[in-house]
């Protein structure tokens, strides 16, 4: 469940009520706020300086209520309430796996399947050295009156879909404020946000028959994307007259229904135009009848006629919809060339695109002629991803239409201090599905850093074993599958199935295979550790962390899946899921099966946030390197054509400017002034944030 406690955390902030105390007595003393300093720390938080002072003003009671409320939130993001040690079979992990030979792991592994209680086969647990140094923490900024405001408005200004914690942070903040539906900048996000206010009873309007389509297919339950098939509810007549009432207003309805034709005829059956008398709906009755007859001439009909033909007429029609012309530019660059470019550069095309449109398409012609696949998902289903040769495009089209493209971006963005580390933070994207980064975003592994663990952990909530195997594929620099470290390869480089020799010398280890009945109560978790040296003498450039549901049940269907990356040192030091110690910690949704989350690259010392629900064989990870060899190096040449941060200032980069656009504030001290910051870790700083949503959508 969201909270604004909840949202405010994980936004880097933290509200701190006005509980002044009115004696000496009630006012706290230092040791309340050092003890605060050093639980937050154990979360991987700590509290700007503005946010300390506020702190040290509240009164005794204050400080319980207030602590309570962000530790039970704080222990929701970062896992710690899901106590993910108690369930992993082997609790002295990693050094009781490690020292085992193949056959002492897989003995007393089958006999748990077979149902031996795991404690008949573990040793007691030992304790456990503290951490010999506490990682970074990121810094929590006092929350003002308007904050929450602010969160919810970049929320409604996003240039990409909604990730579903991101939705549900929507509908918590729209219960108290107010709601400006032209503030969308995404379509589906609008549709998704209308759908939910037409269930409350609110009143919504739409503008384009399409738009009433995918809002249709949320009030079925169905997919607003309109990319899996759906089947349309039943509609009530008040529901019916409300969905006719706007598609009568809609321009180009005849255009929209002839776009998408066998979704509109189902969506018209289930309407029922032709019930009302003629006067009531005519726009919507003659297009439905022109459906039915099949004959309705779409705008894209005309274009592909148009290209088919190499008719340069094509490229003004074009021209009147800029969002198909930049869909389409690269067909149209090859059959027209400079007409197309100069047709499309021209002043009413561009400056009818968005700031996004424009960056996202600059970044891929500059990536398009280094590409060697063109990579694509069915309607959007990466399970599905096909790659094929890429299309190149001709250099001095690319340099024209990016000169063009730069132009408006310069015009368009105010003068920033760009930090060249902001090229490793990217832009929002429709594919993504959990928080809380954009995929491609590159985060560097410290060089002390000697281990890398991943957990998986999940409360199934249903009867018999369910598993969600947390799983590492190795590669090598030229994507050759190398292995893997998951349920049934324990250790990398793997061992004989029962061999004698001990596991000591192992690059990546495996915590043990949990049967999640009796006592777990449905709970289990799996870790793994990665040890970065080890794996690149064992030829390892790549490693690439997937979750996969074994049991063939999709992430959704069960109460709760959970996946954290942390690394640091000394991999026996300290509790086996250390919260802060982690850099990527959130639950896993969705009805996919499989989910790739992210990619180690060893050399370069480097985690790429993926978010991808690749195609994989569930069963395990082992089965799937000659797949990934395939797909991967496809994958990762579409994440480098993802625009970044950088990408998006590089042209209004000023030095004399006072607005910083930082990758981390470590090193650069602000006293108010406005910055984008992607790691907030200057206790001392102090600014306006930059909302990068709002600019993309200008």
């Amino acid at each position: 469940m969201n909270s604004k406690t909840n949202i405010l955390l994980r936004h880097n902030y933290i509200d701190i009520p006005k509980f002044v105390g009115t004696s000496e007595v009630s006012q706290v003393g230092p040791e309340a706020p050092a003890t605060i300093v050093m639980n937050l720390a154990y979360y991987g938080r700590a509290l700007s300086v503005e946010a300390y002072k506020e702190l040290t003003k509240l009164t005794v009671k204050g400080v319980v209520c207030w602590w309570g409320d962000v530790e039970r939130e704080l222990k929701n993001i970062t896992g710690d309430n899901r106590k993910i040690g108690d369930f992993v079979v082997y609790k002295n992990f990693p050094k009781e796996v490690l020292e085992k030979s193949a056959a002492e792991y897989w003995l007393p592994q089958i006999l748990m399947y077979w149902g031996f209680p795991k404690e008949f086969f573990t040793q007691p647990v030992e304790p456990r050295e503290k951490m010999d140094k506490q990682p970074k923490c990121v810094v929590l900024k006092l929350a003002k009156a308007g904050t929450t405001k602010d969160i919810f408005n970049s929320l409604l200004k996003s240039p990409a879909r909604w990730k579903d914690e991101e939705f549900q942070d929507v509908l918590f903040l729209s219960d108290e404020l107010p709601i400006n539906l032209g503030k969308l900048a995404f379509k589906e996000n609008l549709v998704r946000l209308a759908g939910y206010m037409m269930s409350r009873g609110k009143a919504i309007k739409i503008n384009t028959a399409t738009d009433v389509l995918r809002l249709a297919a949320g009030l079925s339950n169905g997919d607003v994307a309109l990319r899996e098939k759906f089947k349309f509810k039943s509609f009530r007549k008040p529901e019916r007259k409300y969905l006719l009432g706007m598609l009568e207003g809609c321009a180009n309805l005849s255009d929209d229904m002839a776009r998408r034709p066998e979704l509109f005829k189902r969506l018209m059956h289930q309407l029922h135009p032709f019930d009302w008398n003629k006067k009531t709906y005519p726009r919507v009755r003659q297009a439905a009848n022109e459906l039915y007859h099949d004959r309705l001439e779409t705008f894209n009909a005309k274009v592909e006629v148009g290209l088919a033909n190499k008719d340069t007429k094509v490229l003004e029609l074009l021209a009147s919809r800029p969002g198909d012309f930049r869909r389409r530019l690269v067909h149209a660059l090859s059959i027209f060339g400079n007409k197309a470019v100069k047709a499309f550069v021209a002043d009413e095309v561009l400056d009818k695109l968005t700031t996004a449109q424009i960056v996202a398409l600059r970044t891929y012609l500059e990536t398009v002629n280094d590409r060697v696949y063109r990579t694509f998902p069915p309607k959007g289903n990466w399970t599905k991803v096909q790659v094929a040769a890429a299309r190149h495009v001709d250099d001095k089209h690319v340099k024209a239409i990016g000169k063009a493209l730069g132009k408006v971006l310069e015009a368009r963005l105010p003068k920033v201090k760009l930090d060249i580390e902001t090229i490793n933070i990217k832009l929002p994207s429709n594919d993504g599905e959990v928080s809380p980064y954009n995929r491609g975003t590159v985060f560097p592994i410290p060089q002390e850093v000697d281990f890398i663990r991943t957990a998986s952990y999940w409360q199934s909530g249903r009867s018999g074993v369910v598993w969600f195997d947390n799983s590492w594929n190795f590669f090598d620099h030229n994507w050759k599958n190398l292995g893997a470290c998951c349920w049934n390869a324990v250790n990398f480089p793997t061992s004989h199935f029962f061999g004698t020799k001990k596991m000591v010398e192992a690059a990546a280890i495996f915590s043990g295979d949990p049967i999640n009945t009796g006592e777990m109560k449905g709970r289990a978790a799996q870790l793994i550790d990665l040890y970065p040296d080890k794996l690149i003498k064992a030829g390892v450039r790549y490693a690439v962390w997937n979750i996969l549901c074994y049991s063939g049940i999709p992430f959704s269907q069960v109460e709760d899946v959970f996946a954290a990356l942390q690394w640091g040192t000394g991999a026996q030091e300290g509790k086996l899921f250390e919260p802060s110690r982690c850099q990527l910690s959130f639950p896993l949704t969705g009805d996919s099966k499989t989910k790739y989350i992210a990619l180690i690259d060893l050399y370069s010392r480097e985690m790429v946030y993926l978010d991808a629900n690749l195609k994989g064989h569930v069963s395990s990870a082992h089965m799937n390197g000659a797949v990934l060899e395939k797909t991967m190096p496809a994958y990762m040449e579409y994440i480098k054509s993802l625009p970044s941060v950088h990408d998006l200032f590089r042209e209004s980069e000023d030095k004399k400017s006072d607005m910083h656009i930082l990758y981390s504030d470590k090193d650069v001290k602000l006293s108010g002034e406005k910055a984008y910051v992607f790691r907030q870790e200057n206790k001392d700083n102090k600014f306006k944030v930059v909302d990068i949503n709002s600019l993309l959508t200008e």
